[in-house]
C-alpha cells in the first residue's frame, strides 16, 4: 500500500518521479530480501519488453534529437523553437511553442513545461514533414532513412 500525502489525493495520475522511487524501493526490497538472482528475476520480465519496444522504435520519444539530425541530414538547417505564447501561475505554467526551419514554421501546441512543449513540437513536425508516422496504438514510428 502506498500511503500519500494530501496534496497527492487529489491527482488523477501519480508523478513519474514518484512512480520510479516506489519502483526503486521495491527492487531495493526485492534484493535486500532475496538477494541479486531475486532481483534480476523480477526485473527482467519488467524491463525487456521496455528495452525491445525503445530499440525498435528507434527514438525513444527524443524527437528533438530525431528532428535534429534528419533537419541537418535532408534540410541543411537546424530547427528553432520558438515560445509563442504561455500562460497560469509561475508554479503551474503551460507553454506554446513551435519549430521553425528556415523560412517554414510549423504547428505550434502546448504543454505543461518548456521541454515536454518542445518535444511534442518536434514530433508535430515529424509527423508533417511524414518522417513520423503515429501507428494504431498510439506508437510513433520513425521512418527508416531518417534515423
Amino acid at each position: 500500500m502506498l500511503c500519500l500525502g494530501k496534496g497527492m489525493l487529489g491527482q488523477a495520475t501519480l508523478p513519474l518521479s514518484l512512480s520510479a522511487a516506489v519502483l526503486e524501493a521495491v527492487i531495493g526490497a526485492v534484493y535486500l530480501d532475496g538477494g541479486f538472482e531475486a532481483a534480476e528475476r523480477f526485473l527482467v520480465p519488467l524491463l525487456d519488453p521496455v528495452i525491445e519496444a525503445a530499440a525498435e522504435s528507434g527514438h525513444q520519444h527524443n524527437f528533438k534529437s530525431v528532428l535534429q539530425q534528419y533537419a541537418q541530414q535532408f534540410l541543411e538547417r537546424s530547427p528553432a523553437y520558438r515560445t509563442l505564447d504561455e500562460k497560469g501561475p509561475d508554479h503551474a505554467k503551460c507553454f506554446k511553442v513551435c519549430v521553425e526551419i528556415g523560412e517554414r514554421r510549423f504547428d505550434a501546441v502546448w504543454g505543461p513545461n518548456k521541454k515536454q512543449a518542445e518535444q511534442q513540437a518536434a514530433l508535430t513536425t515529424l509527423l508533417q514533414l511524414g518522417v513520423a508516422i503515429e501507428k494504431g496504438d498510439g506508437e510513433v514510428k520513425i521512418e527508416d532513412g531518417a534515423k
